[in-house]
């Protein structure tokens, strides 16, 4: 009994050591990637990760996303970037990647023109990792494929989040054509203001003002037109007077606008809103001028 007792305790040991010999084994290509990648020897790295990927796979055991991470990174800095998309690819599906890989993969989409992916990778990006330097990083370029997808809304929401410095005029322009899909006319009133004031000739927010005021004055003038006609008292008439001046005021910030519109692009559309708005004016030559450039 007591030998078949040492034979048991001798079997259990070498099956332990022998358990023990693989882990090691395991451990060490890893660790010897791990320092091949800190000596700068990327290409052998990579080819140990992958051994290691590889030899994991086989056996059909799990892969750590950390260990994809790894090889993705060393395949990034060897100069495989079809094999570091793979590997990054790998650790996003096991959800065990860090903000770099979701960065790089966007980065990868980017380039290719891959817009429907790039909004895959910087989606769960922003939402895991909001506070990384990555994600802050990324953020204005989702809030443009927010628009390019055609959700505003979503970008709206995004956008007091984008730090300031990132917000520059091409940036603030999609800011207004947001608005401007979401039906927000207040915020666009308020943004085109906001980029005129650094921008002064920003085609978006002269276009928006232009139009803007024109519509007020034109609105205005019908609006008081339509109530005297109906009622023609003295009283009516007084207030029809102030509504046309209101409406004449409104009708000079429009030409403003448009006159600047017309510097930057003399577009057949604008040319339209300065012959009415002369012509409203009286000024006959300047209205028969601008008719000229009419389609």
């Amino acid at each position: 009994m007591k030998n078949l007792c040492n034979i048991q305790w001798f079997f259990w040991t070498l099956l332990l050591l022998f358990n023990a010999c693989v882990s090691t084994t395991k451990i060490s290509i890893e660790n010897r990637a791990d320092l091949l990648m800190e000596s700068s020897d990327f290409q052998q790295a990579q080819r140990l990760y992958e051994q290691e990927i590889s030899g994991l796979e086989q056996s059909g055991k799990a892969v750590s996303g950390t260990l994809y991470e790894k090889a993705g990174k060393a395949a990034l800095l060897a100069g495989d970037s079809l094999g570091c998309e793979e590997h990054f690819k790998m650790a996003m599906y096991y959800d065990k990647a860090s903000p770099f890989v979701y960065h790089q993969l966007a980065a990868f989409f980017r380039i290719s023109g891959n817009i429907s992916k790039e909004i895959m990778v910087l989606e769960p990006l922003e939402t895991k990792f909001p506070e990384s330097v990555e994600a802050i990083s990324e953020r204005a370029r989702l809030f443009e494929l927010t628009l390019i997808s055609d959700q505003p809304r979503i970008g709206l929401e995004l956008w007091p989040s984008i730090p300031d410095q990132h917000k520059t005029e091409e940036l603030l322009t999609l800011y207004l054509i947001a608005n401007r899909k979401a039906g927000l006319v207040d915020s666009c009133h308020q943004v085109a203001t906001r980029i005129l004031r650094e921008y002064p000739v920003n085609k978006q927010a002269l276009e928006w003002q232009a139009i803007r005021y024109y519509n007020l004055a034109e609105d205005r003038y019908q609006r008081e037109i339509k109530a005297y006609e109906a009622n023609k008292t003295n009283r009516q008439y007084k207030i029809l007077l102030a509504g046309l001046d209101r409406s004449t005021d409104d009708m000079k910030q429009s030409l403003t606008y448009f006159s600047k519109l017309w510097k930057v692009d003399p577009n057949p559309e604008y040319a339209i809103y300065l012959h009415n708005i002369y012509a409203r004016f009286g000024d006959e030559v300047k209205a028969a001028y601008y008719r000229k450039f009419m389609k």
